[in-house]
């Protein structure tokens, strides 16, 4: 199958850190970019950063009431009875955005970080032009692994939906509220590179050659069975494996009175968010994904 897409020409790219206030690179970053943005330039677009979430950031906690980045549907900016920090503040960012950016093509990129051993990731929905963009972006960093969610309220909950077109930028592994220089160096490359694309596109310079990558489509999310911090915890034989082949039989879980818990799919997956801190609170102990090729191709 090919995936094929043309894209308006994007008049702004938006890079947003600190949706989760203890993610503390992507909001580095932002800091870095007060002080000196040139960076961030490039002459086809203009580029605007902002933190997201700056009253998590100062607590260093993901969020203060409830999860920004999952205010973000329609529905639930239209309800006046959702009166949390972050949902209020959803609806101040949607608002601003959409005043600030009225009639233009935007790109929004939200930087995160995980706990869990998965690299650099580019997070997409599955509607074409976002899904070429983050295939763009592999075909430049090879290392980069592509995840593509069907585009549903999940994807549209999230701040990237804000845009005309949207990319998450995830990296790991990193413990929450902690510095690493590579994780930084890495989300900067990462960013660095999209601007780079968009800039080909807007100019015209973008290679138009049909090209191949390997991308992952989630599946599903798999629990603790007895919730986190019971008698099981992820399995030393999965840890740290994020993205390497899952079988029927293979060992996932284990615990003192439970023993030995073994993956009950009926065929291979692959595992990623594999103990994510940030999960625990809700009970999930790793999402599998399929691995899946397809042909990406840019056209006018």
């Amino acid at each position: 199958m090919q995936i094929k897409s043309a894209f308006d020409n994007i008049d702004s790219v938006i890079v947003s850190g600190g949706t989760h206030g203890n993610e503390a690179n992507g909001v580095y970053l932002i800091e870095e970019w007060e002080k000196n943005c040139s960076f961030l330039k490039r002459d086809s677009f203009e580029t605007d950063f902002f933190c997201s979430n700056p009253r998590a950031v100062d607590l260093n906690l993901r969020y203060t009431e409830t999860d920004l980045n999952r205010c973000f549907l329609d529905k639930d900016l239209e309800d006046d009875s959702l009166l949390s920090y972050e949902e209020l503040l959803a609806y101040k960012i949607t608002n601003n955005l959409k005043k600030d950016y009225a009639g233009k093509t935007t790109l929004l990129l939200d930087m995160h970080t995980t706990t869990s051993n998965m690299g650099i990731n580019i997070m997409c929905d599955d509607e074409a032009p976002n899904l070429l963009l983050a295939a763009m972006v592999k075909h430049k960093l090879p290392e980069v692994h592509v995840y593509c969610i069907k585009k549903s309220d999940r994807t549209d909950s999230c701040l990237r939906s804000l845009g005309t077109y949207g990319l998450g930028i995830e990296v790991g592994p990193v413990p929450q509220g902690v510095l690493r220089h590579d994780i930084v160096e890495s989300m900067r490359k990462t960013v660095a590179a999209v601007l780079d694309i968009v800039h080909e596109i807007n100019t015209g310079s973008a290679d138009e050659t049909l090209f191949s990558i390997e991308y992952f489509t989630h599946i599903a999310e798999v629990p603790y069975p007895d919730g986190p911090f019971g008698d099981a915890m992820i399995h030393k034989d999965l840890e740290d494996k994020d993205y390497e082949i899952l079988r029927p039989g293979d060992n996932i879980f284990y615990g003192a009175e439970c023993g030995n818990i073994q993956y009950e799919g009926k065929e291979e997956v692959h595992p990623v968010f594999i103990n994510e801190a940030a999960y625990y609170e809700k009970g999930l102990a790793f999402s599998t994904v399929k691995k899946q090729y397809n042909e990406f191709k840019l056209i006018k």
